[in-house]
């Protein structure tokens, strides 16, 4: 089981959503996130 990989996503959505408190309540840290607003890398876009 040298080569074996594992990735799990899981998705916290809402509208009014602080991820730094959600991140300090469940202790786990996020390898990325993004709020309403955020620019989207390499776009002109932003997050909805």
């Amino acid at each position: 089981m040298d080569n074996t990989n594992v990735k799990v996503q899981f998705n916290i959505i809402g509208e009014d959503f602080c991820p730094t408190e959600a991140t300090d309540r469940l202790q786990v840290i996020p390898t990325k996130y993004w709020v309403k607003g955020d620019g989207i890398p390499g776009k002109s876009m932003c997050r909805k």
